[in-house]
């Protein structure tokens, strides 16, 4: 009778991304896909054959060229066929570029479930036909933040009803590794326990706010502090050079020994454990996955004081927020950080606490998964 009933809930799903790039959105991909086949769902992935994720993922994937934005009719065509060759339950769409494929699809298998869940700022306010058509076919948009939620109410041709925010989560790693974290990744990078070490874990990109930094941190220098600070993350698609851009940035401040660009790493863990704060200075940063990743080991962040950040940070409880795009915010408040420095361990605990609470990734494919079988 058990077998039966979970054969009964298990759903053939079909994660639909064509992205170009491999940042969060694109490995929540990988990562959300992967664990719903634990939990005994048939996954399949349809992708973008020069995309970032194409080499990644292992499994039943089907790689696609479409050739145009929004809608090529030979790759909308291609995933069709493909739905209907695997009997997909439910299309789990990523981002705005590949919902006019969902809803081509679902013209032609309107028994499909289209679920959204969108970790985009949104745009410019959608109810023109065509996007009428497009949202029309979709039947569940999760957004990340109650902010994103509320405005997308407004901006598109959806009923309220059919729009939930759903937060992103993380797992509360073993705190004990900390101390063993800390020791080796400052011996790595040159660093003693005395050094104070700013994380900072981004795309290489004009939008989030890398020079913002590095101007605060010249400002800083100024007042005799001088902290180190690791720039975790490669160039976004298309920013080629932006990298060559911020290295000249910081010889120019005079910080350069200050600051390490370490590239893409996959395993932020180590770093978050190692730094006094993790910083985002995103002008509008849509959620703040990287916050709760360094807030799960106890290391209290700073972050602006717009988008969906000001749902995760909660200030001088659990990190600091900065008047957004304000250097002179910024620099005062890493100033703060580090003249306040015995103080950090205590909201670093808050900070897990606040995961533990709030954004916990258990919780968050628990309820995905419910909102995928349509239980709401």
């Amino acid at each position: 009778m058990q077998l039966q009933e979970q054969e009964e809930n298990t759903l053939r799903i079909l994660e639909l991304c064509f992205s170009r790039a491999l940042g969060g959105n694109e490995l929540y991909v990988e990562r959300i896909g992967r664990e719903l086949a634990r939990l005994g769902h048939e996954v399949a992935y349809a992708l973008k054959e020069s995309g970032g994720l194409a080499k990644r993922i292992q499994g039943s994937v089907t790689l696609f060229r479409p050739r145009i934005p929004y809608v090529d009719m030979a790759a909308a065509l291609a995933v069709l066929r493909l739905v209907r060759s695997t009997r997909t339950e439910v299309m789990h769409v990523h981002t705005t570029m590949d919902l006019p494929y969902a809803a081509f699809v679902k013209t032609f298998r309107p028994g499909l479930r289209v679920v959204y869940t969108k970790q985009m700022q949104p745009g410019k306010t959608k109810r023109d036909p065509f996007h009428q058509w497009v949202y029309g076919k979709i039947d569940l948009l999760l957004a990340a933040t109650e902010q994103m939620r509320s405005r997308l109410v407004d901006m598109l041709p959806m009923d309220r009803s059919r729009i939930k925010c759903l937060y992103l989560g993380t797992a509360l790693p073993d705190i004990g590794s900390k101390p063993l974290f800390r020791q080796q990744v400052r011996k790595r990078f040159g660093l003693t326990g005395a050094d104070f070490l700013i994380v900072f874990p981004n795309r290489l990109d004009p939008q989030k706010g890398q020079d913002l930094l590095i101007h605060a941190l010249a400002q800083v220098k100024q007042r005799g502090l001088m902290p180190h600070v690791l720039f975790a993350g490669d160039e976004t698609v298309g920013c080629k050079g932006y990298r060559v851009f911020l290295e000249s940035a910081v010889e120019k401040a005079g910080i350069a020994s200050q600051c390490t660009f370490t590239g893409f790493i996959e395993d932020l863990g180590p770093l978050y454990a190692a730094a006094d704060v993790v910083a985002l200075a995103t002008h509008e940063e849509t959620f703040g996955m990287v916050l709760i990743e360094g807030m799960a080991w106890s290391t209290p962040v700073i972050g602006s004081n717009a988008g969906g950040v000001v749902e995760i940070i909660e200030h001088g409880k659990n990190g600091f927020l900065f008047t957004t795009m304000d250097v002179a915010s910024l620099a005062a408040t890493i100033e703060r950080c580090m003249r306040e420095r015995d103080a950090l361990p205590e909201l670093g605990r808050y900070a897990r606490m606040t995961v533990e609470n709030k954004f916990m990734y258990s919780n968050h494919v628990q309820a995905l998964e419910k909102y995928l079988q349509g239980i709401e």
